[in-house]
């Protein structure tokens, strides 16, 4: 806006043009979680490779049993921890503000005769209204998957220095 317009002069949005911007808004989102997904599997096959080694370097009698003991749990509790917040953040999550017209999970609620007859009758308003809940719901989901990423990624960093030493007491490294 200009510094000489006020802001009754502004003009909103058409409807077509709301659902454009409320489409594009859904398609970020669902960007968004693909994204997490793809954290993800580079977290788990770290973490998994990292208590791999771990657990196949362990002797039997280790001379300093309980450094190695020490070093071990603690950088293999994070590495599991990591995991757990992992499976967390890909967990999905099915659940519809509204009876969706969008959504998987809510398109099956109805007969397909019974969702057809609901597209037929779909109003812009409506699908509108169906878009922006559907972009809410989905900002919802991606703030608590980038959660358990920000975790599972904290606990695999926090486990990187303990697993070090464990396999330097070892003679490992």
């Amino acid at each position: 806006m200009n510094a000489g317009q006020d802001s009754s002069s502004a003009h909103a949005l058409s409807p077509a043009g709301k659902i454009r911007v409320g489409e594009q808004s859904l398609a970020r989102q669902l960007d968004w979680i693909k994204a997490v997904e793809a954290k993800v599997s580079v977290l788990v096959a770290i973490s998994v490779a990292t208590l791999g080694v771990l657990v196949t370097r362990i002797p039997e009698q280790p001379n300093e049993w309980w450094l190695v003991g020490l070093f071990a749990i603690i950088g293999g509790g994070c590495f599991v921890t990591s995991l757990v917040f992992c499976l967390l953040a890909s967990f999905p999550r099915t659940k519809s503000p509204n009876l969706s017209l969008l959504f998987f999970g809510s398109i099956t609620d109805h007969s397909s005769e019974e969702y057809a007859k609901r597209c037929a009758a779909l109003t812009e308003e409506d699908y509108l209204d169906d878009v922006l809940k559907q972009v809410y719901r989905n900002a919802e989901i991606a703030v608590v998957k980038f959660g358990n990423v920000k975790w599972a990624t904290g606990f695999l960093l926090g486990g990187i220095l303990p697993w070090l030493v464990s396999l330097y007491v070892m003679g490992v490294l």
